[in-house]
């Protein structure tokens, strides 16, 4: 006896395998943009507080908190264990975003003489009389930075915890924003593919299969066909898998408008199965809205 087999989609050659490739590279940047986020997590993470990395004669800007009660830049002075560092402040204090803490704005900059090392820097408010005995080790802490001078761009490079600015070069939040886009832009395409599949599906009268469920008189299928499609009680429906070959014929419950369900009368059904209408198929439009009114024409 010859096995009946059914023509599976008729849509433009290489669409399902484009789609996929699409679905593919869109996990993939989903996967790059979470290893990112970790990476510049966890390397801010494990950075010290108050700690700066610059080379021999580079110039770097600089902000912190505020301690004591200075009202402009000439109420603070700075301390360092080489001359050969200088930090230049604005005149202006500022307050923070978050929670409004007074801030100080600078300008680092290490001289082109100065030996690679670590050096000591500290900044010191002249009035700190708005400051509790219990806070003074706290501001202290505030007041504090390590400055690490390299004596090369690769030495700087290496110091870096985060790994892709170590051995990229780049900050994480780069390919973490671009992977995000690309993850979204790629997600967009996928779904409006797998929408226009679908409703071609719908047309010829056929629709995959989305979930099943074991009962007593067998495995219940659930699919996209209802009576906007045509689809009425009772009536037969076929069962094929990916290649097209039919493996049950089975009769639908109870129609809905869009969805419906049926029990197949075999067990094990592999993803990918299909379920496809006999005859010409009459798909029922939507109600046309009126423009003006926003409601259905007629009503």
């Amino acid at each position: 006896m010859e096995k009946t087999r059914f023509n599976t989609l008729s849509d433009p050659p290489g669409h399902g395998r484009r789609q996929r490739l699409w679905a593919v590279l869109c996990m993939t940047a989903g996967v790059v943009c979470l290893i990112s986020l970790a990476d510049a997590l966890i390397s801010a993470r494990r950075t010290p507080a108050n700690h700066v990395n610059l080379l021999a004669g580079q110039s770097v800007e600089l902000s912190g908190a505020v301690t004591g009660t200075a009202r402009t830049a000439r109420d603070l002075s700075v301390e360092t264990d080489t001359d050969d560092l200088s930090l230049v402040f604005e005149d202006t204090l500022f307050k923070g975003f978050w929670f409004g803490t007074q801030m100080w704005h600078g300008r680092l900059s290490a001289r082109d003489r100065i030996p690679a090392g670590t050096y000591a820097l500290t900044i010191i408010s002249r009035d700190l009389s708005g400051i509790g005995p219990k806070d003074h080790d706290r501001a202290a802490a505030l007041s504090a930075y390590s400055v690490q001078v390299h004596g090369s761009a690769r030495a700087l490079r290496q110091s870096r915890l985060s790994l892709i600015r170590k051995y990229a070069g780049i900050s994480p939040w780069l390919p973490a924003l671009g992977a995000f886009l690309t993850a979204v832009l790629l997600g967009g395409a996928v779904y409006t593919a797998s929408c226009k599949m679908e409703a071609q599906m719908a047309l010829q009268g056929r629709a995959e299969i989305y979930r099943t469920r074991e009962t007593p008189d067998g495995t219940q299928i659930f699919f996209g066909l209802g009576r906007r499609h045509g689809l009425k009680p009772g009536q037969p429906l076929s069962l094929l898998d990916k290649s097209g070959n039919v493996l049950a014929v089975t009769a639908v419950d109870s129609p809905g408008e869009e969805n419906s369900s049926a029990v197949a009368g075999i067990s094990d059904i592999p993803p990918g199965c299909l379920v496809a209408m006999a005859g010409p198929k009459k798909m029922t439009p939507p109600p046309a809205v009126d423009g003006k009114t926003g409601k259905a024409a007629g009503f």
